[in-house]
């Protein structure tokens, strides 16, 4: 196996690289191989730059929507989030035929986790709730 550059940390914690410019530090990759770039990382060379991530979860138990249509919201915490940042949604329980599921940031740190429903008798779209996540990302 031949490598242009191969580095061998041989302690359980620390970093293995550390990357500078002009001796300031723009990226490192610690023992467990989690890289911290703080210039963003961009996926192929017409990608967008991701400059940060963040990400919340909570159980929530949301109620009937009351009205068709009508929508519920709940809020999760996501330090650093912003409006305008792009919003990953995931949950443990599938979206009916009936309902739409989004989220959005609603305000600085905040998003809101919405449940739409589109048609049928009012109902509760995750029975006895869900854990739900959002992932935030920064371009």
């Amino acid at each position: 196996n031949s490598a242009a550059l191969r580095l061998n940390h041989t302690g359980t914690q620390g970093v293995i690289a550390d990357f500078r410019s002009n001796n300031l530090p723009v990226a490192s990759i610690d023992k467990l191989g989690v890289g911290t770039f703080d210039g963003g990382v961009r996926i192929g060379s017409a990608g967008a730059t991701i400059l940060e991530h963040q990400s919340g979860v909570s159980f929530i138990d949301f109620g009937s929507t009351g009205v068709v249509p009508g929508s519920v919201d709940q809020v999760i915490s996501v330090p650093g989030a912003n409006q305008g940042d792009t919003v990953a949604l995931g949950s443990t329980v599938s979206v009916g035929s009936d309902f739409i599921l989004t989220a959005f940031v609603s305000s600085p740190g905040n998003v809101t986790v919405r449940w739409t429903q589109i048609s049928g008798a009012s109902a509760d779209p995750d029975a006895t709730g869900a854990t739900y996540r959002v992932d935030v990302w920064k371009h």
